[in-house]
Parts: structure tokens; C-alpha cells; sequence
């Protein structure tokens, strides 16, 4: 079996496996052969940014604090991770050269990125809805000034996330890690107490009563009941 990788300094030699065979990408084609850059992350970055400013909006207008805590964003990333369609994968596949059948409204790789954002299935009216809220939030809070959403999902693009370290470097980060972990893991279970029985089965009766309420929401309507009969 072979196992395609690039060559990021985070993807070491592994000399004792039997059974794959690593084969390593040449230098500076990532961005060409790799799917996930032919429009997957980029993708999913557009949803969970996306989410991610619903929510800030949903906090400013209940005037509440919003902060992303560990768990907060690993429901965002799951969330938006499911947002991405089985035909925008197809189509990233095909755009970095893996299916002899080429889709014919398939573009060019030195497509911008909303251009590449269009090619996925996103419509002028939700790329107009983003743009939105974050002027909105841009007005309520200190912000990058004119700021676009494309450039808001591109914006850690350039960020170098891997770096050579050392064996004691190494050593000496995951022990501040777990320190600095504990510690906040700490400080979250002091500061949120666990909800009550009664109070979960009154939030979903909440739910219950707002979805009711509200058109073809059906299917949100049984998950609610198979939460309360869990509960």
C-alpha cells in the first residue's frame, strides 16, 4: 500500500513500516496535487468563520460575553467540517488532476479564492450575508478596518505553523501545555456549573416550543425529543 505526503518538516521518514510504502510529493506542488488545497480547507474555513460570526453577532445583541473555549470550537469544526458536500470534495479531486474525467465548469488553479468559493456551491446571497455581519461587527468592536470576508477567511493563510524544535524543546512545550491545560480546565469546571436534570429538561422544552413555531424544522424537532428522552 503507498501513502502520498508532502514534504513538511512535520511529516518525518518512517523507516520501519512493512506493509505502505511513503511516497513523498517533489518540492513546491502541495498547492497544486494536494485536494485539500485545491478548495477543501478552504471551504471548511469559510463555514466555520462563518458560523463563528453568527455567533459573535448573536452575542453582541444579547449583549453577553462570546469567548471560543476548546470544546466551543471543536463543535464549530464539526459542524462546519459537515458543511463541506461530498461534490465540493469530488470536485477539488478533480481539480488537482486525481480523475481522468475533468468536470467542465472546472477553472484554472490560479483561480482568487472567491472565485474558488463560487466553484464550490456558494451563492452571492450567502457571501453577501457574511459580508454583513462582519461590517456589522467591525462597527460594534475594534476591528481591522475594511476587512472583507475573503480576506477575513484568508487571513492566517500565510501563518507558519510548523517549526524545527528539538528533543528538550519538545519536552519543555508539552509540559507547559499540560500545566497551562490543567490549569484552565481547572478554572472552567469552577466557573460552570453542571446544569440540573430540571433545568436541561426546561431548555429543551424551550426548544421545543420556539421550533414549533417555525416552518420546516421537523427534523430539529425529533432530535429535540430523542434528547428528551434521553434525558
Amino acid at each position: 500500500m503507498s501513502s502520498l505526503s508532502d514534504n513538511c518538516t512535520a511529516h518525518p521518514e518512517i523507516n520501519a513500516l512493512k506493509s505502505i510504502k511513503v511516497e513523498y510529493l517533489p518540492p513546491n506542488v502541495t498547492f497544486v496535487l494536494q485536494p485539500l488545497d485545491q478548495g477543501i480547507i478552504l471551504n471548511f474555513k469559510y463555514n466555520y468563520r462563518k458560523m463563528l460570526l453568527y455567533n459573535i453577532i448573536t452575542a453582541l445583541e444579547e449583549e453577553i460575553s462570546y469567548n471560543v473555549d476548546m470544546l466551543t470550537a471543536l463543535h464549530l469544526t464539526k459542524t462546519a467540517w459537515d458543511s463541506v458536500s461530498e461534490t465540493t470534495i469530488k470536485n477539488c479531486f478533480c481539480h488537482a488532476g486525481w480523475y481522468k474525467e475533468q468536470l467542465e465548469h472546472m477553472k484554472l488553479i490560479n483561480e482568487s479564492p472567491l472565485e474558488l468559493l463560487n466553484v464550490q456551491e456558494f451563492d452571492e446571497e450567502n457571501f453577501e450575508d457574511a459580508e454583513k455581519m462582519l461590517n456589522e461587527i467591525s462597527k460594534k468592536i475594534d476591528l481591522v478596518e475594511n476587512i472583507g470576508f475573503e480576506d477575513y477567511v484568508m487571513i492566517d493563510c500565510d501563518l507558519n505553523c510548523v517549526e524545527n524544535l528539538t528533543e528538550n524543546d519538545i519536552i519543555a512545550r508539552h509540559c507547559m501545555q499540560e500545566e497551562t491545560a490543567s490549569s484552565s480546565d481547572e478554572e472552567n469546571f469552577q466557573s460552570t456549573p453542571m446544569p440540573t436534570l430540571r433545568g436541561a429538561r426546561t431548555a429543551i422544552n424551550t426548544l421545543k416550543y420556539f421550533m414549533e413555531r417555525q416552518e420546516n424544522t421537523e427534523k430539529y424537532l425529533h432530535s429535540l425529543i430523542d434528547m428528551e428522552n434521553y434525558i
